[in-house]
């Protein structure tokens, strides 16, 4: 499993067994309803700077965290420390995956040192097993428990796990590709048509033309007789033979396919294209750079735009992520993503597609994640002499507008407030 695909079953992970995400990459329990549901009790945090996943237990005893114990479920400090024991024997099940001791230690509410763990991505590529057991651990834990006790947390689909969900719909793709493969071999018929095609040409012997020389010179030999009876026969025989076989079908296929592709709109669009240069790859590259290039743009104008709701505490952006991306022409290459965490447990994601769409450079999505419907998409235009502008899409031949501060803070007003 690559890097992107761990990640993608991390974020699986915390949404489908009901877990909450706040600013960076966290895993966390959140507080009851009536508090806000982007702080809570945290599991894990991944870091994209390290590519790991670590542990952060000093953030169970800071005051916050212990008062706000206090308000939704009425336990006493001194009741709460007793979460210490749970995080010790939750640290040790990491461990027993493949996690390792990092940082200076921690003393929990003023007992012995307890120690964050980590463990890089390179512990789950092609490790299943330990997979299963990181998630297993993350939904089976004392801390888990202490929140379901409390009666303000509830694991969801706990009898099931992700990764029994990716590997089913990695089976599936495997199984419609091998019948894609088995169908495409089982279909000999374009290597049968391409050797049929050439003997299908009979027009060579079937023109009359070369028997025109014979007849000239009977002419000249018997000038009368001559054109009163070979005359008569060449033209009663051979030529009408002529014109009722290969002929009379060129009249009827000919033509009318000949009409038929005129008056298709597609005719125009792929002769264009026959006409037109293939992209050659310095020229893809170059296009691939300015895409890029943009992307990052529009992200740091995206941060000064929203920097004064970060100030105020109300959003924060997670470190720019990785993305890769299928080209035609050019193969595999990554580029940047973004992701916004908005105060209430909202989340949106900037995540590239492709390059080269709707007579666009390149687009991006912008989605509010748990949200289907919530969804619009930011083109690229090419305005010609190095100028480039971005426009907001809600459908293909819709709601055009340009992409500017008002713009998103219209859209995400209108996200966060359904």
């Amino acid at each position: 499993m690559s890097l992107e695909n761990i990640e993608r079953f991390a974020r699986r992970i915390i949404d489908y067994h009901g877990f909450r995400s706040n600013d960076g990459f966290y895993c966390l329990i959140p507080d009851k309803e009536s508090f806000s549901q982007d702080e809570g009790l945290s599991l894990w945090v991944y870091s994209k700077k390290r590519h790991r996943f670590e542990t952060r237990i000093e953030k169970f005893h800071n005051l916050n965290r212990i008062r706000r114990m206090e308000k939704m479920v009425g336990v006493s400090e001194k009741e709460f420390s007793n979460i210490s024991l749970s995080i010790e024997e939750y640290l040790n099940s990491l461990k027993e995956i493949g996690f390792i001791r990092i940082g200076k230690g921690v003393k929990l509410f003023g007992q012995g040192k307890m120690y964050n763990v980590q463990a890089d991505v390179s512990l789950f590529e092609n490790n299943l097993e330990a997979l299963k057991a990181f998630e297993e651990v993350t939904i089976n834990n004392p801390i888990v428990d202490f929140a379901e006790e409390h009666g303000y947390f509830e694991v969801k689909n706990r009898k099931t796990l992700v990764l029994d969900e990716l590997i089913a719909s990695a089976t599936k793709k495997q199984t419609r590709r091998a019948k894609s493969e088995s169908k495409v071999k089982a279909k000999p018929e374009p290597k049968a048509k391409a050797k049929l095609e050439p003997k299908a040409k009979p027009e060579p012997k079937a023109k009359p033309e070369p028997k025109a020389k014979p007849e000239t010179k009977a002419k000249a030999k018997p000038e009368t007789k001559a054109k009163a009876k070979p005359e008569t026969k060449a033209k009663a025989k051979p030529e009408t033979k002529a014109k009722a076989k290969p002929e009379t079908k060129a009249k009827v296929a000919a033509p009318e396919a000949s009409h038929l592709v005129a008056a298709t709109p597609l005719s125009n669009k792929l002769k264009t294209l026959a006409t037109q240069k293939p992209v050659s790859m310095p020229d893809w590259e170059r296009k691939r750079d300015v895409w890029k290039k943009q992307v990052g743009n529009i992200y740091r104008k995206i941060e000064t735009w929203l920097s004064e709701h970060v100030k105020n505490g109300y959003m924060s952006f997670n470190e720019y992520g990785k993305v890769t991306l299928s080209d035609p022409i050019g193969g595999d290459y990554e580029i940047e993503s973004l992701e916004l965490d908005i105060v209430g447990g909202h989340q949106v994601v900037f995540q590239p597609v492709e390059m080269n769409i709707l007579g666009t450079v390149g687009r991006v999505d912008l989605q509010h994640r748990g949200d289907t419907s919530h969804k619009v998409m930011l083109l690229l235009i090419d305005r010609g002499k190095s100028r480039f502008t971005w426009e907001l899409w809600k459908g293909i031949n819709e709601n055009r507008q340009p992409f500017k501060k008002e713009t998103l803070e219209a859209v995400l007003n209108q996200w966060i407030g359904d």
